[in-house]
């Protein structure tokens, strides 16, 4: 309950002040999160872990890409031009559209500066 003894307004907008206190940054008037930690909560979330898991590898290599990718510092379009490919390519590699190869993973990798390691972890 606020001062005035009425009760908050979930849907009412939050100030720039107010959300970027909370983590959340303006670009043009818009209120943006930023992906790793909208990332972060979806991880955390039951239902979000289970639709991941019934998607499976083809997913988890998704979001290793795009992890990738952001760690890096770069946008699609950076990436897709230092790949030789167009953004369109890389939107669909890190949606899981598409099934890359070992090579398509090598050349991504080494426009990010680094190199694809492949580890086998024990089946549940």
């Amino acid at each position: 309950m606020s001062k005035d003894g009425k009760e908050p307004n979930s849907n009412a907008p939050e100030t720039l002040a107010v959300a970027e206190s909370r983590g959340k940054h303006a670009r043009d008037g818009v209120l943006t999160v930023p992906f790793s930690k909208l990332s972060n909560a979806w991880k955390q979330d039951p239902e979000f872990i289970s639709e991941y898991e019934r998607m499976g590898t083809d997913m988890v290599l998704a979001f290793a890409l795009s992890d990738a990718r952001r760690e890096a510092g770069l946008t699609q379009v950076e990436l897709a031009k230092a790949m030789g490919t167009s953004q369109a390519a890389i939107a669909r590699l890190e949606g899981g559209k598409v099934k890359p190869t070992w090579e398509t993973v090598e050349r991504y990798a080494k426009a990010l500066g680094r190199r694809p390691v492949v580890t086998f972890v024990a089946a549940e």
